[in-house]
């Protein structure tokens, strides 16, 4: 009923508009490019600080292994590093279960 064909304008209004003001265009070009550098920087630096975390949390269980296995018996080691499986593995002990220097009763100290 109210039909018009104004597609043909408004993409004649857009071309100009694009025309029309060049330094206004770059800059919003380069403002496009700078916030896809920093959404990047963003994300790069989100995923190292969770690798970085994730690597901090395995040294502080023990060792940067696929797995820290604690209190274990002679018997139970010996039957796990016979597993053809296993590849490499490190053995740890308590240096001693107490201290008589109050300064040091929360670090434990294994060799």
């Amino acid at each position: 009923m109210f039909q018009n064909n104004n597609g043909t304008c408004a993409r004649r209004l857009a071309g100009r508009t694009l025309y029309a003001d060049k330094r206004r265009n770059i800059i919003a070009v380069i403002a496009t490019a700078l916030t896809a550098l920093l959404f990047t920087s963003v994300f790069t630096m989100g995923f190292g600080l969770v690798e970085s975390i994730q690597r901090a949390t395995m040294v502080m269980s023990g060792g940067d292994g696929h797995a820290a296995i604690k209190y274990v018996t002679d018997e139970e080691y010996e039957k796990i590093s016979r597993n053809p499986l296993i590849k490499e593995m490190a053995y740890c002990r308590m240096l001693s279960d107490s201290v008589d220097n109050e300064s040091l009763i929360k670090r434990h100290t294994e060799f």
